[in-house]
């Protein structure tokens, strides 16, 4: 039997550092694209699908600003039957 599970991720900064919340988002996903889940009862079929990316620039009504990032992860998991 095969599950599809999805994770998201959020990343913050303040001010304006959307370089760095693309370095943190670009590291999360070679990581997760480059290993497989270490799970019991599970086995992972091929590699992690980054199903979204994206990071943009939020104004607050105090006039403080943010970066956010959001990596939404996808893995095709197989239930072992042993």
């Amino acid at each position: 039997m095969y599950h599809t599970v999805s994770q998201q991720i959020h990343v913050w900064t303040r001010g304006r550092a959307k370089k760095e919340v693309n370095e943190i988002l670009d590291d999360m996903v070679y990581l997760l694209t480059k290993y497989s889940l270490p799970l019991t009862g599970y086995t992972q079929i091929g590699t992690a699908v980054i199903a979204q990316y994206m990071a943009y620039q939020e104004l607050y009504a105090d006039n403080n600003s943010a970066y956010h990032g959001v990596l939404t992860v996808e893995w095709v998991l197989q239930q072992n039957m042993n």
